[in-house]
């Protein structure tokens, strides 16, 4: 619903994606196709950022939740949803992983584990939940 204040209505877009190593390369590609379209180049490099990591770690959850219960990976476990709307983009991605994940602060020499804490300080509003859709 637009109201008299909006200027333009939301604009939603979804992909879904194969859980395989270029999946976050395609996910990027995606978040900065659409968003030259809708003319918001100045949103592109922290968008790419953002949906790089919570990508990366959707697909990592998802290989480790098939191995783990034995189960084939679907064709489309990852979903990508983008909304802008009044200017502000809004990034959700859903993957088929039994466990959520979480915030972690690694050791200073850690090879892992910064990436939900460099979506989060990219971020206005940041939080991580359990929903049956995208």
């Amino acid at each position: 619903m637009v109201t008299p204040e909006q200027t333009t209505p939301p604009q939603s877009t979804r992909a879904a994606f194969a859980s395989v190593a270029c999946t976050p390369r395609a996910a990027r590609a995606f978040a900065r196709v659409t968003l030259r379209a809708r003319g918001r180049q100045a949103l592109i490099e922290q968008a790419e950022a953002v949906v790089s990591e919570l990508v990366t770690n959707a697909v990592k959850a998802t290989l480790r939740s098939s191995q783990d219960t034995g189960r084939l990976a679907s064709p489309t476990p990852v979903s990508l949803a983008l909304l802008l709307n009044e200017g502000v983009l809004h990034i959700a991605v859903q993957d088929s992983a039994a466990e959520q994940p979480a915030l972690q602060v690694p050791d200073e020499d850690a090879e892992h584990g910064r990436g939900l804490l460099l979506v989060a300080a990219l971020s206005l509003v940041f939080n991580l939940a359990r929903h049956p859709t995208c």
